[in-house]
C-alpha cells in the first residue's frame, strides 16, 4: 500500500509530528479523536469510547479446542486465530487472543478474570499448556460506543468547515469498528474533492486497443435449442466475445461514486 501511494505521488514522512494544520486545503485528519482535539482545538471533539482488556494466549495444542468462544453473561470474545492462519505460532502450539469489556469502573484484573471463566469453559486444561501470556487495558481505542438514544449520526461530522475533514474510527459514519474508518475515510476525500476540484487527481491514461473486426473476432457456432413453446427447434444467435479494449472510455475510467451516508 505505501509503494502504491508513493507512485501516485503521496509524499510520506513517518516521525514526525504534527502540532498545526497545513495552510492550503482540503486537508483530512485521520488520527485518534483525542488526538484531534488537541490538534483542532475544538472541545467538541469528543464520544464515548469502551474499556476493554486484551489477552493474548500460546498453548500446547489439544485436539478439540474450539475456534471461538464469546460470552453470554458478560461481554468478552476469544478466538483461536492459528485455525486460520497456523504459522502465528510455534509448531504444535496454539495462538488464542481475547477481548473482555470492562465498566467505567472496573479494573484489568476484573476481566482477566472473565477471560479465564471462558477458556475454563471451552480450553480444558489450558493453565498447564500455558507457554506464553500478555494482557493488557484498551481504553477508547476500539471505535465509538453509541449510547441508548445516540446513532452514529450523532457522532462528530466528518465535514468541520474550511476545508478540514475528519476520519476515523469515531466520527459520523456507518458501519462497525474498523469499517468506521474506512467509510469515514471515503466520505472525507469524495468531500473534499467535490469542494475543491483542482485537487483531483488526472485520470490515468489506458492504452486502447483497436476495435476488433469482422475478419478476425471469432463467432460462437450455432447450436439448435428446445422452443419448449412449440416443440420444435430453433437456432440460437451467435455470440460474440467481449473486447475490453472496444468499450467506451468512460466504462474504463468509471470515478468512485463516494459514499452515501444517508443511504446506510
Amino acid at each position: 500500500m505505501a509503494h502504491h501511494a508513493r507512485d501516485l505521488g503521496v509524499r510520506i514522512e513517518t516521525g514526525a509530528r504534527v502540532d498545526a494544520l497545513p495552510e492550503d486545503a482540503p486537508v483530512i485528519v485521520a488520527t485518534h479523536l483525542d488526538s484531534a482535539r488537541a490538534l483542532l482545538r475544538d472541545d467538541r471533539l469528543s464520544w464515548t469510547g469502551a474499556r476493554t482488556v486484551l489477552l493474548d494466549l500460546a498453548v500446547r495444542t489439544r485436539r478439540g479446542d474450539p475456534f471461538a468462544l464469546s460470552g453470554l453473561d458478560f461481554p468478552g470474545w476469544i478466538e483461536r486465530f492459528t485455525s486460520q492462519d497456523p504459522g502465528l505460532a510455534p509448531r504444535g502450539e496454539q495462538l488464542l487472543q481475547g477481548q473482555i469489556g470492562i465498566g467505567p469502573d472496573e479494573t484489568r484484573a476484573d476481566g482477566v478474570a472473565r477471560a479465564e471463566r471462558l477458556l475454563d469453559a471451552g480450553f480444558p486444561h489450558w493453565r498447564e499448556r500455558t507457554t506464553w501470556r500478555r494482557t493488557a487495558l484498551s481504553t477508547g481505542r476500539t471505535g465509538a460506543v453509541d449510547l441508548p438514544g445516540t446513532t452514529w449520526r450523532d457522532r462528530p461530522a466528518i465535514d468541520r468547515g474550511d476545508g478540514v475533514y475528519l476520519a476515523g474510527d469515531q466520527v459520523a459514519a456507518p458501519g462497525v469498528l474498523c469499517e468506521v474508518s474506512f467509510t469515514s475515510a471515503l466520505e472525507a476525500v469524495s468531500l473534499a474533492l467535490q469542494a475543491n476540484p483542482a485537487a483531483r487527481p488526472p485520470p490515468l491514461s489506458t492504452a486502447r486497443a483497436d476495435p476488433p473486426t469482422a475478419s478476425r473476432t471469432p463467432t460462437a457456432p450455432s447450436h439448435p435449442r428446445r422452443d419448449d413453446t412449440h416443440g420444435a427447434t430453433a437456432p440460437t444467435t451467435p455470440t460474440t466475445p467481449t473486447n475490453p479494449g472496444s468499450r467506451p472510455s468512460s466504462q474504463l475510467h468509471r470515478p468512485h461514486p463516494g459514499v452515501d451516508l444517508n443511504s446506510a
